[in-house]
């Protein structure tokens, strides 16, 4: 079983352009729960160097936020500004407006999420764009639905 440490953000920021930069995969233990329900506290996130330009609508990325602190969350706009290209992203548990962030900040995209050591389901695609448009005016009662749902799935 591989070792997790812990790191600052400036020790990851550094790992990480050292990993993804020789064209590496960063795995990464996420510590927060900005992006429930789709990926826990726990989860590991595999990211691969992206070019700045290629960051898509509803890509799990890691970028630099304005505070200069690394996060992970949803691409859920995309806008070409006088300033060049932003992307607004957004934690999929939270319910504002999102941060603006230029693509230039973008490290890496997610490829991979894995819970408890198996591939985690429905971290993307259709279930994520439509929490993404429907979570500000409910998204708690939303995760309830999909728990409930997923029970009776099995």
């Amino acid at each position: 079983m591989p070792r997790v440490l812990r790191a600052s953000s400036a020790e990851v920021e550094e790992l990480a352009a050292r990993a993804l930069g020789a064209g590496g995969i960063l795995r990464l233990e996420l510590s927060g729960g900005s992006m429930l329900p789709f990926v826990r506290k726990g989860d590991v996130v595999q990211f691969a160097s992206s070019p700045p330009r290629s960051a898509r609508l509803d890509d799990v990325v890691l970028f630099r936020a304005p505070s200069g602190k690394l996060m992970v969350h949803r691409v859920v706009a995309i806008r070409t500004t006088a300033d060049g290209p932003r992307v607004i992203v957004r934690g999929d548990a939270e319910t504002g407006p999102g941060l603006i962030v230029a693509k230039a900040d973008i490290l890496a995209r997610a490829i991979r999420i894995e819970r408890r050591g198996r591939p985690a389901r429905a971290w993307r695609g259709g279930a994520t764009r439509a929490w993404t448009r429907m979570h500000p005016i409910g998204g708690s009662l939303l995760a309830l639905a999909i728990r409930i749902a997923r029970r009776f799935w099995r």
